[in-house]
């Protein structure tokens, strides 16, 4: 007879094949919730006076990750 130990925890290196396999599952999801196949994507961007890139976020309204990038001068505890 063999024991069930329940589900079984594995780390390790960089796994495309599970990070495709859960981005094709939160993708199913998010367009059964939302009835769109794919949430809009936006980006806010912050110039200085003259123009030159201070800072910027591209996100999504999936909710999905943001990337936010600030330049370190410009940046506040």
């Amino acid at each position: 007879m063999t024991a069930d130990t329940g589900p079984n925890l594995v780390v390790g290196n960089d796994d495309p094949g599970l990070s495709k396999q859960l981005e094709d599952a939160l993708t199913a999801f998010n367009e059964a919730a939302t009835g769109t196949a794919y949430g809009d994507s936006f980006t806010v961007k912050v110039t200085d006076k003259d123009g030159a890139l201070v800072g910027g976020l591209t996100a999504s309204t999936w909710g999905e990750e943001p990337t936010l990038k600030v330049k370190e001068h410009d940046r506040r505890a």
